[in-house]
């Protein structure tokens, strides 16, 4: 089954992101990185949507434990900042992935959805 999770811990973008993402296929929301060690521990995800600074937490290091630990449970990463100066990816993560500005819904969008088709 498509799945993806949401990983950002503002409450109001977590909840926005997750509607606008509904119709793409069913949406898990957490705000926290040991949140999200737990869901991926549960479930497999096509897509992981990751703020790039979760709390005092950074994405990258996020993603990069959530595949060593589960190596298999994520197929592509959408990572999102609200930082104009962060470098573009790509990170040194083992999957496909892209960097979105959080702002921009239609990019984070379609990153998703060009994900999801893979």
């Amino acid at each position: 089954m498509t799945r993806i999770l949401v990983v950002d811990d503002d409450n109001i973008l977590l909840a926005t992101l997750g509607r606008y993402l509904a119709p793409l296929a069913p949406v898990d929301q957490v705000a926290t990185a040991q949140d999200a060690r737990h869901m991926v521990a549960r479930h497999r995800y096509d897509v992981v949507v990751m703020d790039l600074h979760v709390g005092h937490d950074d994405g990258i290091d996020i993603v990069q434990h959530l595949l060593a630990e589960q190596p298999h449970a994520v197929r592509a990463v959408v990572f999102h900042t609200g930082d104009h100066t962060h470098p573009a990816a790509p990170f040194d993560v083992p999957v496909p992935h892209v960097l979105v500005h959080k702002c921009d819904l239609t990019s984070l969008h379609g990153a998703v959805a060009a994900r999801l088709r893979r």
